[in-house]
């Protein structure tokens, strides 16, 4: 196996690598798999094209170009673009806030409780009445989760 090829198996691995791995590769795997594989084309095209360079030097220099400038420019970019944040949604917002009651809830019965002008499902371990201030603990798709004040 000449040193052109090498170049491309070993892009095809790394490929093969972060198909195996996953997301925990970070992307990684993939544009350095890419830059090896760019590379040893750039040395097939400079053979055929009888350029003069040697083609083990073209696949090395371009490679390298190649990973350098993935490091140096596009990483954090497409980290960015890839890698998803988690972000408090305004329902997550709610939790500690302080609301009251507009429908009475018991353990085996729903009410409703009012928070920032807007009416929600409320369900709590406990009974609240009508008019008694409540606080919202946690959320369960669309029911907030209740206590007294």
């Amino acid at each position: 196996m000449n040193t052109v090829t090498l170049f491309i198996v070993i892009g095809l691995v790394c490929l093969g690598a972060e198909l195996l791995i996953g997301v925990h590769a970070g992307f990684d795997l993939v544009l350095v798999g890419s830059c090896f594989i760019l590379g040893g084309l750039l040395a097939r095209l400079s053979e055929l094209l009888k350029l003069g360079f040697p083609s083990e030097t073209v696949a090395a220099v371009s490679t390298a170009i190649f990973c350098i400038l993935y490091v140096v420019l596009g990483r954090r970019y497409l980290k960015q673009k890839l890698l998803s944040t988690l972000h408090r949604s305004n329902v997550d917002k709610l939790i500690g806030s302080q609301g009251l009651m507009t429908e009475a809830v018991s353990p085996d019965q729903p009410g409703k409780i009012v928070l920032e002008h807007e009416t929600w499902l409320a369900r709590s371990k406990e009974t609240l009445t009508v008019g008694s201030k409540a606080e919202v603990v946690r959320i369960e798709g669309i029911s907030l989760w209740v206590k007294s004040v």
